[in-house]
């Protein structure tokens, strides 16, 4: 008898030791799940960051180009982002990269994108911002920013656009706010 109860006692421990593959397979689904909210989380967050530099380049990079350029020229009449296009002092040698933080050309031709107008006045510019809504959400943060600090003289999006349209006054005080 003392063997029966040694035996039955073992085959209960061994038992209790494992999971069943059904208790896995749900633990390893779980997990599964769990990362996929996770990296969405991480995802947004990325988005979240090249908006902010994005507004970085409008608000500081442009205008401290603008004034590098006035200070040099004394107009910013003629500058052109295109790397290819021919007069004026290029706001890529300025130190404003040709590339969104998404990675995609913001001067690209095609009606949207680049310098659109430069004069003695202001200099517009339409920048990529990867999708429509940020391009709306852009350009309300900008007019609300840019104009205060006296950097920006407008700022617009087009429903639909992908493209942020940025006034700036071409006057010696600019990016220095």
């Amino acid at each position: 008898m003392i063997n029966r109860n040694k035996n039955e006692s073992l085959a209960n421990e061994s038992k209790a030791s494992g999971f069943t593959l059904i208790e896995l397979v749900t633990v390893i689904g779980i997990l599964a799940v769990m990362s996929l909210f996770v990296f969405r989380q991480f995802g947004g967050a990325q988005d979240e960051a090249k908006y902010g530099i994005s507004q970085t380049i409008l608000l500081k990079d442009f205008p401290q180009a603008i004034s590098s350029a006035l200070t040099r020229y004394g107009s910013c009449a003629g500058l052109t982002v295109n790397v290819t296009a021919s007069g004026g002092e290029e706001l890529t040698r300025l130190g404003i990269n040709a590339v969104n933080p998404w990675g995609e050309a913001w001067d690209e031709a095609g009606g949207e994108g680049g310098v659109q107008a430069a004069g003695e006045e202001s200099l517009t510019i339409e920048y990529n911002m990867h999708n429509d809504q940020n391009a709306s959400d852009m350009a309300a943060a900008i007019s609300r920013l840019g104009a205060g600090a006296g950097v920006v003289t407008a700022a617009t999006a087009t429903v639909g656009s992908r493209y942020v349209r940025v006034e700036y006054p071409c006057s010696i005080g600019v990016g220095s706010a």
